[in-house]
This record gives structure tokens, C-alpha cells and sequence, in this order.
């Protein structure tokens, strides 16, 4: 395990002290973060058209430039 300093207002101090096991708790949420991330990450990509250089996010649907202005409509470039 390692370590991280954290620090606690007056009443989080109150209820971190209530909880039997406050790091486990910790640790439990920030996974629960980490875990809502990679299930966007795997369902949202994002993609640059090379001809206007426009950014969409797209969730598993055409890559299709989505500027009415562009018509560009070969693959895009997915952003990494």
C-alpha cells in the first residue's frame, strides 16, 4: 500500500472518524471513479476531421464530419 496525505475540514474530520475503515472507503470510491472512466473511455472516442479540423465526440456511430459547413465525409482521425 502507499500513502496520501488528506486533508479534512472540521465536520469530513467528524464523519471520517465514524467510519470503521476510512482509507478502505477511500480507496473504494476513487476505483468507483476509475471505473466510470474507462466505461466512457471505452464507449466515447474522439475524432478530428482533416479538413476543417473540427473535434466530435462520438459514441460508436459514423465517423462523418458532423460541421454542416465541411461535407467532408471520409474516415476521421481519432484523437489519442
Amino acid at each position: 500500500m502507499n500513502h496520501k496525505m488528506v486533508n479534512l475540514c472540521d465536520d469530513s474530520l467528524l464523519i471520517a472518524s465514524k467510519m470503521k475503515n476510512f482509507s478502505k472507503w477511500v480507496r473504494d470510491e476513487l476505483l468507483k471513479v476509475k471505473a466510470i472512466q474507462e466505461a466512457v473511455l471505452q464507449e466515447t472516442l474522439w475524432f478530428r476531421c482533416p479538413a476543417c479540423w473540427k473535434s466530435f465526440k462520438e459514441q460508436a456511430g459514423s465517423q462523418v464530419c458532423l460541421n454542416g459547413d465541411c461535407g467532408y465525409s471520409k474516415e476521421l482521425e481519432l484523437i489519442e
